[in-house]
């Protein structure tokens, strides 16, 4: 195999000019060690890397790719309308639960005045609850000042009932305990329904 000395290129068998360059082949380059032919074409001064070679500059990536600013990750249960349907559910939840309380505390209470009190307390407790759902589904105002405040309140009437109840109000407390924590969890719904509220006047 013979190469050209002026481009580098391969000759081909028996031409009398290079097909590349058009240079006159007045003296071969003997193939007579073929793996040193490419190394000793790249020596020649003449040679050249063809210069329509480059890597290409034009790659690049997509700048109209990104992530869309627009998307956020959806957020379930957010819609102030339907807390207020879970939690007014929950609050009737909560009055039958004490109205349950109240009549088997003075029902079990036999001829024990503590119990029997505190199942009156209870049933009077109920019927507020009951009371305001009424009120907080034509308004929907200080439900999470109203909880938020409670909690000592509510602590105290877990011991009071487990002490003088028979124990059967703590099952009342822990599901007043879980409601308020139902309203602190959702307070920007409550709060965005207390503004909706206000603005209608």
């Amino acid at each position: 195999m013979s190469y050209c000395s002026n481009c580098g290129s391969v000759l081909e068998e028996n031409a009398s000019f290079c097909s590349n360059c058009g240079a006159p082949v007045a003296g071969r380059v003997d193939g007579q060690n073929d793996t040193a032919g490419p190394e000793s074409a790249q020596q020649n001064p003449g040679y050249q890397q063809n210069p329509g070679y480059q890597q290409n500059q034009g790659y690049q990536q997509n700048p109209g790719y990104q992530q869309n600013p627009g998307y956020q990750q959806p957020m379930y249960g957010t819609d102030p309308a339907s807390i207020l349907d879970s939690f007014l559910g929950k609050v009737q939840t909560n009055a039958t639960i004490w109205l349950v309380i109240g009549i088997c505390q003075i029902v079990f209470g036999f001829c024990a005045i503590a119990p029997i009190v505190m199942g009156i307390y209870n049933i009077v407790q109920s019927n507020r609850m009951k009371q305001n759902i009424n009120v907080w589904r034509q308004e929907p105002v200080g439900i999470y000042s109203y909880y938020e405040q409670k909690q000592n309140s509510m602590i105290a009437g877990l011991v009071v009932n487990i002490i003088f109840g028979l124990a059967f109000g703590c099952i009342g407390s822990i599901c007043d305990l879980s409601l308020r924590s139902y309203v602190l969890e959702h307070g920007n719904d409550f709060y965005a329904l207390e503004q909706q509220a206000a603005s209608r006047y």
